[in-house]
């Protein structure tokens, strides 16, 4: 069996699940941001607020998880798309500057959490 161009192993219900699972990652994270911005609604919000709650390991490890998730469920998508609507060198082109820049915004993130 040939794997299709930017898939995971060429097997739909594995991506079906991934894309499932990386949804439910993003709405707990999302979930635990809009809770923890209610319990603090009288304080203004401030950069050295922002950054306490980006200090400890355990929130930067669950936000760089969320932007995992968050570029994995991206990938699917728009490899959906792209297997849809887009055929030949064109896919491949578009999928190819789709993992570019996911890996940038991966890296990034990385960067923004931890300095580096």
């Amino acid at each position: 069996m040939v794997k299709p161009c930017g898939a995971l192993r060429g097997s739909g219900l594995l991506d079906w699940v991934v894309q499932r699972v990386s949804a439910v990652v993003l709405a707990v994270y999302l979930f635990a941001g809009i809770a923890a911005l209610a319990m603090h609604q009288a304080e203004p919000l401030s950069y050295s607020m922002w950054a306490s709650w980006f200090e400890p390991v355990w929130m930067k490890v669950a936000t760089l998880i969320s932007v995992a998730a968050l570029c994995v469920h991206a990938w699917i998508g728009m490899w959906s798309v792209a297997t849809d609507y887009l055929h030949g060198a064109l896919r491949c082109l578009f999928l190819g500057a789709t993992a570019v820049g996911l890996m940038v915004c991966l890296g990034w993130g990385v960067v923004i959490l931890w300095g580096l």
